[in-house]
C-alpha cells in the first residue's frame, strides 16, 4: 500500500483513536515517520489536522509511537502557509495538546518549535496573543525559564510585532498581564519599548484599543520615569501615545495619563508635535473630539493655554482653525470660557499658510454659528480689524461668504458692521479685483443683494456697482455675462 493511501486511511481514523493506534503501531519506525510526514491538501500532515481539531488522544498515540527525534521533525513540518502543528495548537487554544508536545521533546527543541514563524512571521505565541488565548500563553510560561520566556516574548513577526503588540492591539489584558508579570523588571522597559514597522510600541496599540486595564497594569509594573519614556516615544509619523489617543477619541486613556503624570511632564507631552505639526490638542480638533479638547483645556494652566492653542501645524492651522472648519461650536465656546477676550482675539486673528483666519474658514465653509460666536465676543474695533483681514488671494471674510454663496453669513456681517464702515468693507477687492458684489452678481444671489441695498445708501450702492475687477468688469457686467 502506498504511503499516501496509508495517510488517507489514518486520517479517516482520527475519530477512532484505538483503531488509529493499532494501524500506526503495525508500521515500522520508518513507516510511521513516512506516513505521518505525508502531506495532503494544502500540505497538511496528520498532525496538522489532529492538532487543529483537538484530537488529544491521537496526538498522544503519535507521541507514544514515534521516536523523540522523529517527533521533533514531524512537528517542524510547515504547510502551505508555513504553519506547523504547534501554530494550530495556539490558534485553536489547544493548551492540553501544546503541553503534551512540550513535555515530549527536549527543552531546546521546544524552544525551536515555539520560535518557528509562519508566512506572516508569527510564532505560536503571536497566534495565541492575537486571538486572546491566555491558556496557551500560561502553558508556555509554566514550562520555560524567565530568560527563555523573555527571548520568546521578544520575537517579532513580519510587521515587527511582538506577542505583546498582538495582545494590546486586540485588547487582551489577561495576556498582557501574563507577559508583563513574567518579564524581569530590568528587561520590562526594553520589551515595552519595542517598536513595530510603524514605530508603534505596545502602549501605542493600547491607544487604539482603549484598554485602560492594560495601561493601568503597565503603570503599576514600571517606574514613573520609565512610564514617561514610553509615553514620549514617537511612531514613524511622530505620534506619541497621547497623540493617538486624542486622534482616536480615546478619552479614558487620555484621562488615565493625565492622572498619572506630573503637570510638568504633561505639558511636555501636550507640546510634542508629529511630522504634520499636530499636537495632542490638534489631533483632537482635527478629528472633532470635543470631550478630549475639554479635558486638555481644563488641565492646562492659564498661563500656558494660549501658547498651546496657538501652535500651528502643517499648513498653519491652529486648533481654532480646525474647530472653525468643523463647525464645532461647543469646543469654541469652551475655549472662549477658558481664556481672556484679548487672547481669544489673538487666536482668531492668526493666519494659516493661505492667509486665512479661523473666521475666514468659517465664512468659506458656511459655519454661521462659529462666526456668530466670534462676532458676539470681540469688540467692534477688533471685529472690524478681523473682517478686514485678507488672505493670500485677497479674500476677506465677506468675500469668502459671497464667493461660496452663503446669504446668512453675509447678512450676519452686514448687520454687525457700523454704517460708516460698511462701504469700505464691501468695496474691498481680492486678487482678481472682485468685491463681494462681483461674487453676488456672478452667482445671482438676489437675497444677499437685497440685504446690501437695504443696508447702505443709494449713493454708496452706486459706488459699489461702479467698481471694476482686473478685467474691467463691474458687478453689472458679470450679472449680464452669467445671465
Amino acid at each position: 500500500m502506498s504511503t499516501h493511501q496509508l495517510y488517507e486511511d489514518l486520517r479517516k481514523l482520527c475519530h477512532n483513536p484505538e483503531q488509529f493506534r493499532e494501524k500506526l503501531a503495525a508500521l515500522s519506525d520508518t513507516g510511521r515517520f513516512s506516513v505521518l510526514g505525508e502531506r495532503g491538501r494544502n500540505n497538511w500532515t496528520i498532525l496538522h489536522n489532529t492538532v487543529r481539531n483537538g484530537y488529544t488522544e491521537i496526538v498522544k498515540h503519535v507521541i507514544d509511537l514515534v521516536t523523540e527525534h522523529d517527533l521533533y521533525c514531524l512537528l517542524t513540518i510547515q504547510n502551505r502557509e508555513d504553519e506547523t502543528p504547534v501554530h494550530y495548537a495556539a490558534y485553536n487554544n489547544q493548551a492540553d495538546i501544546l503541553k503534551q508536545i512540550i513535555d515530549a521533546v527536549p527543552a531546546a527543541d521546544s524552544l525551536n518549535l515555539l520560535s518557528m514563524k509562519n508566512g506572516r512571521g508569527n510564532t505560536a505565541i503571536h497566534c495565541a496573543a492575537y486571538y486572546g488565548h491566555a491558556g496557551i500563553v500560561k502553558c508556555i510560561k509554566d514550562h520555560f525559564s524567565v530568560d527563555t520566556l523573555n527571548t520568546i516574548f521578544s520575537i517579532k513577526n513580519s510587521f515587527g510585532n511582538t506577542a505583546l503588540h498582538c495582545a494590546t492591539y486586540h485588547g487582551h489584558p489577561e495576556i498582557l498581564k501574563c507577559i508583563v508579570d513574567t518579564v524581569p523588571a530590568d528587561e520590562l522597559l526594553k520589551l515595552l519599548a519595542v517598536q513595530n514597522s510603524k514605530g508603534y510600541t505596545a502602549i501605542h496599540d493600547i491607544a487604539f484599543s482603549s484598554n485602560t486595564e492594560s495601561l493601568k497594569h503597565i503603570v503599576d509594573s514600571i517606574s514613573a520615569e520609565d512610564f514617561y519614556k514610553l509615553l514620549a516615544m514617537k511612531d514613524h509619523h511622530g505620534d506619541t501615545v497621547v497623540n493617538l489617543a486624542a486622534f482616536n477619541g480615546q478619552t479614558e486613556i487620555l484621562k488615565q495619563v493625565i492622572d498619572l503624570v506630573t503637570a510638568t511632564v504633561l505639558l511636555e507631552l501636550f507640546n510634542i508635535e508629529n511630522k504634520d505639526g499636530n499636537t495632542v490638542l490638534l489631533c483632537a480638533t482635527r478629528r472633532c473630539h470635543p470631550e478630549i479638547l475639554q479635558c486638555i483645556v481644563d488641565i492646562v494652566p492659564a498661563d500656558e493655554l494660549l501658547k498651546l492653542l496657538a501652535i500651528q501645524k502643517k499648513y498653519g492651522y491652529t486648533a481654532v482653525h480646525d474647530i472653525a472648519s468643523a463647525g464645532n461650536a461647543d469646543s469654541l465656546k469652551h475655549i472662549i470660557d477658558s481664556i481672556s477676550t484679548n487672547d481669544f482675539y489673538k487666536l482668531i486673528a492668526m493666519k494659516d499658510h493661505h492667509g486665512d483666519t479661523a473666521v475666514n474658514l468659517a465664512a468659506f465653509i458656511g459655519q454661521t454659528e462659529i462666526l456668530k460666536q466670534a462676532i458676539d465676543l470681540v469688540k467692534t474695533e477688533e471685529l472690524l480689524d478681523l473682517l478686514n483681514i485678507a488672505n493670500n488671494f485677497g479674500n476677506t471674510v465677506l468675500i469668502c461668504a459671497a464667493y461660496q454663496d452663503y446669504p446668512e453669513i453675509i447678512k450676519c456681517i452686514v448687520d454687525t458692521v457700523p454704517a460708516d464702515e460698511l462701504l469700505k468693507l464691501l468695496a474691498m477687492q481680492n486678487g482678481k479685483g472682485y468685491t463681494a458684489m462681483h461674487d453676488i452678481a456672478s452667482l445671482g444671489n438676489t437675497e444677499s443683494l437685497k440685504h446690501i441695498i437695504d443696508s447702505i445708501s443709494a449713493e454708496d450702492f452706486y459706488k459699489l456697482l461702479d467698481i471694476k475687477d482686473l478685467h474691467g468688469d463691474t458687478a453689472v457686467n458679470l450679472a449680464a455675462f452669467n445671465g
